[in-house]
């Protein structure tokens, strides 16, 4: 496929908001579509056999920000009709690569974070966890977002469309950049290193940064240190503890098959269904304190 001098609109917003592709709507003003990305009309320039199929502004000005917008948008569409994903090993627990089916799909999706919100372009849930899905075409995920990120605990897989806003892409050939296309795909590593508490505790001495980060957590006393059982912003629980392996191992035979080992925060990220009979065998093991 050769790459055209100018950006290449192929896609554009139709009148009931969804994208739509060039060669599916009439030609010319007839189209009845806007730009994404500065909401002013477009033609539909798809009528001629010798120049790639595209739209262009009315007022004659194609920035190549608009182009960018517009492949941005129609991806994301993908992911919310399709449902589905191929994703790489590497996180969700995934031994290998997987092609996941979602569910609860979200676009531009809020989340809190300690360190303040972000937005994420599709949050999705799947038989593995909850996950979010990055869309880069012009900016990838940047130091910033990616510690917001971290901070949640959300796996969050970036797909690579950088190269294709030049391109006269057809949805066969988008979809499969999305949905298939491992090399187009990585999981995002945070940027800083996680959070760690040092310095030694007490027993059962309260970690007063924890409860002022997580002040509606559940403080269990298990072993020889405090257990923390919260809801995590976009969905699921973390169960985490200082470690001590009395309790280590205590916890792990109530999380494991209930959840994932989250290794940079050290925790257990508990899906959604499992919470009531985590809370139990936490419950069971001790009795919850006062905060």
């Amino acid at each position: 496929m050769t790459s055209p001098s100018q950006p290449m609109m192929t896609f554009a917003l139709a009148d009931d908001g969804r994208m739509v592709h060039v060669d599916d709507v009439p030609t010319g003003m007839s189209c009845e579509c806007t730009c994404p990305g500065c909401h002013k009309r477009l033609i539909a320039k798809n009528a001629g056999r010798e120049k790639t199929h595209h739209f262009a502004h009315e007022a004659g000005t194609d920035a190549q920000g608009c182009a960018e917008t517009a492949l941005h948008q129609a991806a994301k569409q993908v992911v919310l009709e399709f449902h589905r994903i191929k994703a790489p090993a590497g996180q969700l627990s995934l031994q290998q690569n997987a092609d996941l089916h979602l569910t609860n799909v979200l676009l531009e999706h809020r989340l809190q974070a300690a360190s303040g919100d972000v937005v994420v372009d599709c949050h999705a849930q799947s038989a593995h966890g909850a996950f979010a899905i990055e869309i880069a075409v012009h900016h990838k995920v940047d130091d910033v977002k990616a510690d917001k990120l971290q901070e949640l605990s959300l796996p969050t897989l970036e797909i690579d469309l950088s190269d294709m806003v030049t391109l006269p892409w057809s949805w066969n050939e988008l979809e499969d950049a999305v949905l298939f296309d491992l090399e187009r795909r990585k999981w995002i590593e945070g940027a800083a290193e996680p959070s760690s508490f040092a310095g030694e505790l007490d027993a059962l001495t309260p970690i007063s940064n924890l409860m002022d980060q997580w002040p509606d957590a559940q403080r269990f006393a298990v072993g020889n240190v405090w257990v923390w059982f919260r809801r995590l912003p976009y969905g699921n629980y973390s169960v985490y503890h200082r470690f001590d392996e009395s309790t280590r191992r205590i916890v792990e035979s109530i999380c494991r098959g209930r959840g994932r080992w989250e290794p940079r925060y050290k925790n257990w990220i508990i899906f959604d269904r499992f919470k009531d009979v985590v809370l139990s065998e936490l419950i069971s093991r001790t009795a919850p304190l006062d905060q």
